[in-house]
């Protein structure tokens, strides 16, 4: 239980079952599998996974977000289009913006990019032309 029934103005316990990334990789509820698009017994499901670990402890490192969204583009397994922009979206609102070396990262322009490509795949024409206003 994670507040007490005798006193509402109880905070959130710290060692609740959902682990919260230091910048919201992880909203409540969410799982890594869920999030990630991980299937169990799927042939990159071990290495989805490790990847998603690895976004993880790095939510802020555009290298390794390219790394799983490349993963997850490829290794599609019947994953829609709309999937994977949640995904892309996610990515984006993860690494911060207002650092020089970031949008200079040719990895952080392949995000942008593959998150245009796929939003037009998912038929949302005018969310890809204002993926560029970035």
């Amino acid at each position: 239980v994670l507040w007490s029934s005798t006193n509402m103005t109880t905070k959130p316990s710290t060692t609740s079952r959902v682990k919260v990334g230091r910048r919201g990789v992880l909203h409540w509820g969410e799982t890594l599998n869920n999030v990630f698009m991980i299937t169990s017994g799927s042939a990159g499901g071990n290495e989805r996974l490790a990847l998603a670990q690895r976004v993880q402890e790095r939510p802020d490192d555009p290298g390794v977000w390219a790394a799983v969204l490349e993963h997850a583009s490829t290794e599609r397994s019947g994953t829609s289009a709309a999937a994977l922009c949640k995904l892309y979206r996610r990515a984006t609102q993860c690494i911060p913006k207002d650092r020089p070396e970031v949008k200079e990262s040719e990895a952080y322009i392949n995000i942008w990019l593959g998150f245009a490509r796929e939003l037009v795949a998912a038929e949302k024409h005018m969310d890809a032309a204002a993926t560029f206003q970035f």
